[in-house]
């Protein structure tokens, strides 16, 4: 699985060659930080253009500078991660969002604060991270089992209610079948094995599911408020 994973990334090359992701990392801790700052540098398609080590800092790096990729840990102090990430969310949705946490525990809420991706603070931490910015950068998603669990939580729920003037998201067999079998507990190598197709593959079906569900919502929260208010711009 590690070759295919690798062969994946390979094939990218050319595409990517002229492409270079913007990053801003906001960890609270230092030496994390440093040592993922050198890995980023050391890729000539990732540029650093921000580091923060509080909620705040991060929140005026990535408002500055409106990076393609922010990696926001859960840790962060004042305000944390979560809430970093859910603001960014709402008010930058073109910046994708990767979490950082020790333990898939602590990415729970990140679904639904607007992450694409999550990372496990673990042993290799910053070979995984650049590998995570380089495809999260390129378009795909990494979510979590319980993010892919939720998000079809949710559009099953949807599937029931009542016809409203937004309709609700519909996926495409491949969209349904990758984000069941990541709910299932599935790796996507291991979806794409099954599936013979490269895992580049697997990753932007996720990434395409969940991009319609945010859309439907956010979509569905305007005209709301639009109801709502019901004052001329």
């Amino acid at each position: 699985m590690g070759d295919d994973s690798e062969s994946d990334i390979a094939d990218e090359g050319a595409d990517s060659a002229l492409m270079t992701t913007t990053v801003v990392l906001a960890l609270p801790d230092a030496h994390q930080r440093a040592a993922l700052a050198d890995a980023v540098a050391a890729r000539p398609d990732l540029q650093l253009v921000g580091e923060a080590g509080t909620g705040r800092d991060a929140l005026e790096r990535i408002t500055a500078m409106v990076p393609d990729v922010a990696l926001i840990d859960v840790r962060l102090p004042d305000p944390d991660g979560m809430d970093v990430c859910a603001q960014v969310s709402e008010s930058l949705p073109a910046v994708r969002l990767l979490l950082t946490a020790p333990t898939d525990d602590d990415t729970d809420g990140g679904f639904h604060a607007g992450a694409i991706g999550c990372v496990v603070l673990e042993a290799d931490l910053a070979d995984r991270v650049v590998d995570a910015l380089r495809r999260v950068g390129w378009g795909e998603a990494l979510p979590s089992r319980r993010w892919a669990q939720q998000a079809l939580a949710e559009l099953e729920a949807l599937s029931t209610e009542t016809a409203g003037p937004v309709p609700p998201p519909s996926l495409t067999e491949d969209e349904q079948e990758v984000l069941a079998g990541l709910a299932g507990g599935s790796a996507p190598e291991e979806i794409a094995g099954r599936r013979r197709v490269p895992v580049r593959h697997v990753n932007l079906q996720a990434a395409s599911a969940i991009a319609k569900l945010r859309r439907y919502r956010r979509d569905r929260h305007r005209g709301d408020g639009a109801g709502q208010v019901g004052q001329p711009s």
